[in-house]
């Protein structure tokens, strides 16, 4: 397969090269990720002379990332702080973490856009981003600075128990799955908020195709921190949601 030039193939045209045998590594590595082609190979019981090359596509087509390191988090229940530990990448094999496909259809709309450098990316980003969740609510950007103010207080240099960054407290998984700006960008709020939306975008489509409408400002919170159990959220979440509610209807 060759290098894909993105800024002469259109999201449809990349959707057109997804076959069966791609789409069940792409399904693979999002079950079993991240990890090495031979340990993910492993786990889908795939064998890896046909596992390999097909995630090399996947890689040049944008659906894998390279990454440096893997945090795996380990929590602590006494109540303490969770341990954070970095797993490098080997000397031979690469860490690889996949994209799901709206997080890949951003990736290559970003690709397809003029090169102005990383910051003035980021801020385009989050101008169509913004433009879209519009549709979510009219109070969108009221949720995004109720929501920074609740998770960190507004501080862009915030780090969550889990290892979460930005004013948002993104997790470190999640952001590496939604762009390939370094953590070390989540101190820019153009780019937290950015990446954070793509994140939230996401959720909140699924939302609407589930429920026919647009979350709530308490759905909202929920989908940030507890997409899972949006709706049944666990008590303490809930407060949390109501008092996040509470603070966009002041605003």
């Amino acid at each position: 397969m060759k290098p894909i030039d993105f800024s002469l193939q259109t999201f449809e045209d990349l959707k057109a090269r997804l076959n069966e045998n791609r789409l069940a590594v792409h399904r693979a590595w999002l079950a079993h990720g991240p990890g090495t082609t031979r340990d993910v190979a492993a786990k889908a019981n795939i064998d890896l002379l046909s596992f390999r090359p097909r995630s090399t596509e996947l890689y040049q087509m944008g659906l894998l990332t390279l990454v440096d390191s893997v945090d795996l988090v380990i929590p602590d229940y006494s109540g303490m702080d969770a341990t954070i530990v970095t797993i490098p990448a080997g000397s031979h094999e690469g860490l690889y973490v996949a994209r799901t496909i709206a997080e890949w259809e951003n990736f290559v709309a970003a690709k397809r856009l003029p090169a102005t450098g990383q910051l003035a990316l980021a801020i385009k980003t989050a101008i169509v981003l913004f433009i879209a969740c519009l549709s979510f609510s009219a109070s969108a950007m009221d949720r995004w600075s109720a929501l920074s103010q609740i998770e960190s207080g507004d501080n862009d240099r915030a780090h969550g128990r889990f290892g979460e960054v930005s004013r948002y407290q993104i997790r470190r998984l999640e952001w590496r799955r939604a762009t390939a700006q370094p953590l070390s960008a989540a101190t820019h709020r153009a780019i937290a908020l950015a990446v954070a939306q793509g994140i939230q975008g996401e959720r909140i489509g699924q939302f609407e195709v589930n429920h026919r409408r647009a979350p709530s400002a308490v759905e909202f919170y929920l989908l940030w921190n507890q997409p899972a159990n949006v709706d049944h959220p666990t008590p303490a979440g809930l407060e949390e949601a109501r008092r996040f509610e509470n603070l966009v209807n002041k605003k």
